[in-house]
C-alpha cells in the first residue's frame, strides 16, 4: 500500500480521486495552468515520484519562465531530497529570477519539527494531516535540505529523550 502521493497529485489537479492503492514505479509529470492574479497565469509542474528505492532521473520538462515546480515524494526515502534538488536546480538554472519549488512530503512523522518551525533555512513549513509542505527557492545546495532535515530530526529526538 502506498503513502498517498498519487492521491495528493490527483487532488492538486482537481481530478476525481481513485484509491486503488497501486504503487507508482516511474515518475509521472503533470502540468496545470493556474490563475495568480486578475490576468496573470502561472504553470505548476507536479511530479509524482515513485516510492521505490531506485528512482529514475526526474525528467521534468521546462515549459516557460512562469513555472512553479511541485514534487510529491516520500520524505523518509534516503536520497529523495537530493534527487529532487538536483532536478530542480538543473531545470531552473536557465530561468531568470527566483523560481520557487514546493515539496509535498509524506511520512512527516519521521522528519518534521515538533515546534512547527521550518527545519530548512529559507523555506516555509506547514503541516497538514499526513503531509508537510516545504517552499524553497533556487540556490539551495543539493545536500542542504537533507542535512537540515536530519539535524532537525536529531534535535527532536534529543528533546523527546529529555522528557
Amino acid at each position: 500500500m502506498g503513502a498517498g502521493k498519487t492521491t495528493v497529485v490527483s487532488t492538486l489537479l482537481g481530478q476525481l480521486v481513485q484509491k486503488d492503492y497501486s504503487m507508482t514505479f516511474e515518475p509521472k509529470v503533470f502540468s496545470k495552468r493556474v490563475r495568480v492574479g486578475k490576468e496573470d497565469y502561472s504553470t505548476i509542474i507536479i511530479v509524482d515520484t515513485p516510492g521505490i528505492e531506485t528512482m529514475s532521473y526526474l525528467n521534468v520538462p521546462l515549459f516557460s519562465n512562469d513555472v512553479t515546480f511541485c514534487y510529491v515524494f516520500d520524505a523518509n526515502r534516503p536520497g529523495a531530497l537530493r534527487e529532487i534538488e538536483e532536478d530542480f536546480i538543473q531545470k531552473t538554472h536557465k530561468i531568470r529570477g527566483d523560481n520557487v519549488g514546493f515539496l509535498i512530503g509524506t511520512h512527516h512523522d519521521t522528519l518534521s519539527s515538533s515546534s512547527g518551525v521550518s527545519p530548512i533555512e529559507g523555506a516555509t513549513f506547514a503541516e497538514d494531516n499526513n503531509l508537510y509542505y516545504i517552499q524553497f527557492k533556487k540556490g539551495i545546495s543539493p545536500t542542504e535540505l537533507e542535512q537540515q532535515l536530519l539535524q532537525s530530526q536529531s534535535r527532536r529526538l534529543d528533546d523527546e529523550d529529555e522528557e
